[in-house]
């Protein structure tokens, strides 16, 4: 037996429609076949009552001492994944940030007992540790004597395949964050790291282009998944399998020509300037699809975040569009992206 694992606790909304669009794309894909099934560890049980999975229900106790003497919230998805082992002969864990886009039983062929699947390769370890961030913990490693052998990368683990042989692998990585933990404040992928530390010497399979793991979409995501969810509804119905794949991935982004367009406009702005101005107009230009349109605001928030303390931050408090900025072609467009933006910095006055 075969399993597709997810672990998911807390009541956050967001994370909860993650999830079950998750499970929409999982149970997609994996239609007619009997040897997978799906679990979900959670503490919420009843947030997926009558979807088509095994719940793998945990008391906060039990969570709590997942996330162990430091509270180390990360360390409980290596505990989750460790628990979940022994229940079958294969398990692919999938963060709630994911969607399967193609047929997953090539990746769990791929597994055995010398053969794992992660998410992405991000940085050679080699690379990664002269980096200002790991600096210190680079330091303390080679201090330790438990820097890893020559070669070894670091991956994403939004995606894990492994064998129940790999248990006492994964016990290790629990033990190496439990190691590092006085440098979880800075390094806040230190449950990565030590899976990647673990499993460095089997050979290891990139899991994206079955799965899409959209952490860099998330905003966007976010609000797509609000919208999905509250046009069809959370509770399962073969509805929502008919629907889920009208939701978009990407960042939503104006047209080719639009693009082109905002490009010629803000050419002559330069550093946080031109990223502001080029947001603001992706904002107002993003295609009129209803999935779209609910991702104008991710484009205006992060364009404030770079006017932040600057002259054109004010002046939009004030209602007025700084000189420095291009006007949207469509006034409609640029009095929403105003209207929208008055009320944000409105709001942050009132609570500084």
């Amino acid at each position: 037996m075969q399993q597709l694992l997810y672990f998911v606790h807390g009541g956050t909304r967001a994370y909860r429609q993650e999830l079950k669009f998750s499970l929409l794309s999982a149970l997609h894909w994996l239609r007619g076949r009997s040897d997978v099934v799906i679990r979900i560890i959670t503490d919420r049980p009843g947030d997926y009552q009558g979807w088509p999975v095994d719940l793998l229900p945990i008391e906060s106790d039990q969570l709590n001492a997942w996330r162990g003497t430091y509270g180390y919230v990360h360390r409980a998805k290596a505990c989750a994944i460790a628990s979940a082992l022994p229940l079958a002969e294969k398990t692919l864990f999938l963060d709630s940030d994911t969607v399967v886009c193609g047929d997953p039983g090539i990746l769990f062929e791929s597994l055995d007992a010398t053969h794992v699947v992660l998410d992405e390769r991000e940085w050679a370890w080699d690379d990664a540790r002269r980096k200002p961030v790991f600096k210190a913990f680079a330091m303390d490693l080679a201090a330790q004597g438990m820097e890893p052998v020559d070669g070894c990368w670091l991956y994403n683990s939004g995606i894990c395949g492994l064998h129940a042989e790999h248990r006492g692998r994964v016990d290790k990585a629990i033990k190496l964050i439990d190691a590092w933990h006085a440098h979880a404040a800075q390094i806040h992928t230190l449950e990565q790291i030590a899976l990647s530390f673990s499993l460095t010497d089997l050979r290891i399979t990139e899991g994206r282009g079955v799965i899409h793991h959209y952490y860099a979409e998330k905003k966007f995501m976010h609000l797509r998944l609000a919208y999905f969810f509250d046009r069809y509804g959370e509770v399962f119905t073969p509805a929502l399998l008919r629907h889920w794949q009208e939701v978009p991935l990407g960042k939503p982004v104006p047209r080719l020509w639009d693009r082109l367009h905002i490009k010629w406009l803000v050419r002559r702005l330069r550093g946080s300037q031109a990223r502001a101005a080029r947001k603001l107009l992706y904002g107002c230009l993003v295609p009129e699809d209803s999935y779209s349109r609910v991702c104008r605001e991710v484009w205006w928030d992060s364009a404030l975040s770079d006017l932040a303390g600057c002259p054109e931050e004010s002046m939009l408090a004030k209602g007025i569009w700084p000189a420095s900025i291009p006007r949207c072609p469509q006034s409609v467009q640029t009095d929403m992206a105003m209207h929208y933006i008055q009320a944000r910095l409105s709001i942050a006055q009132r609570t500084e």
